[in-house]
């Protein structure tokens, strides 16, 4: 018998996406179509249901394209370092790539991440995000502030892009338990401590809607995604317009109005983290002030998003 010719390995993805989701199949298509809409097309994606008991797996097969992967995890963890971890064990990607389950993704987020990190030789890229409020009001989250880095300022790790194999040398995503941040700033923070090279895209490619602000999980709660997905599908440039537009607007206001009480929380809160990060976060007891804070929000966040204490 003639041996047959080995099967080729398929060709490695630029990029692995991960996608955290649990029991939010509504806000899951629609991260998932400003996914299959980049304008760069060279990854796979790991979306990983944290023991999730609705219909997520059918949403994911219903689009038909092979380079969306599910996986559910048997045990819940009520948190995203399980699922991210899983997907880091599963990516294939030069890059890693993460996805909230209900945010969305403009076109270009994606090349213009790839583009900032060749340009810059950078091993974490994150980009400028728009948290956006269901009264209207914008945070955003990204450029880093004058005098901080990328240990000590939050970015959402639906911004970031980053070399696959940092897992390996800082860890996994860890148990919020034990943290006195947020597991999310705790992954960015140890890789900006480890010396890795971080930078920022400029332009804004993330829209993200904190579960704390919008309820997601509660039952009936009404979804702005949907409307925003069509709207960038149809002019996203567009939409970056307005939502720009309506930044600039709310800083105009706040820059000529007299709110002395805001203006003297902005300064407390300034301050506070100035003594954070000159003293040292992992310092006692700066230490056990931040794992006490954390811990208080984290029991306190869980009922603001609809889910059950843990």
């Amino acid at each position: 018998m003639i041996p047959s010719d080995p099967i080729p390995a398929p060709p490695l993805p630029e990029v692995s996406v991960i996608v955290a989701t649990y029991n939010s199949a509504a806000t899951l298509r629609c991260a998932i179509e400003s996914l299959v809409a980049q304008d760069m097309r060279d990854f796979e994606a790991w979306i990983i249901g944290d023991a999730c008991a609705d219909n997520s797996e059918a949403v994911v097969r219903s689009f038909g394209d092979a380079r969306l992967h599910w996986h559910n995890l048997a045990t819940n963890t009520g948190i995203q370092s399980g699922p991210n971890n899983e997907g880091l064990q599963r990516a294939r990607g030069r890059f890693v790539a993460y996805l909230g389950h209900d945010d969305l993704w403009f076109p270009w987020h994606l090349s213009q991440l790839l583009a900032v990190a060749t340009s810059t030789g950078a091993d974490f890229v994150s980009a400028t995000c728009l948290m956006l409020h269901p009264d209207g009001l914008h945070r955003v989250t990204g450029p880093i502030g004058c005098g901080r880095s990328h240990a000590d300022q939050y970015t959402p790790p639906s911004s970031w892009l980053h070399r696959r194999d940092i897992a390996a040398t800082i860890g996994n995503w860890r148990d919020p338990a034990t943290l006195g941040c947020g597991v999310d700033l705790d992954f960015q923070r140890r890789v900006a401590l480890a010396g890795f090279a971080c930078h920022e895209a400029a332009r804004i490619s993330v829209l993200k809607f904190p579960s704390s602000w919008w309820r997601n999980y509660v039952p009936g709660q009404p979804h702005p995604q949907p409307d925003y997905l069509r709207r960038l599908a149809t002019d996203p440039e567009c939409v970056e317009r307005e939502l720009l537009q309506s930044v600039i607007v709310r800083y105009a206001r706040e820059e000529n109005g007299a709110q002395p009480i805001v203006e003297v929380r902005r300064a407390v809160g300034a301050l506070l983290r100035r003594i954070a990060d000159g003293y040292g976060r992992d310092r006692w007891p700066m230490s056990a002030f931040m794992f006490w804070r954390q811990q208080r929000f984290r029991r306190r966040d869980r009922p603001r998003r609809g889910l059950p204490p843990q």
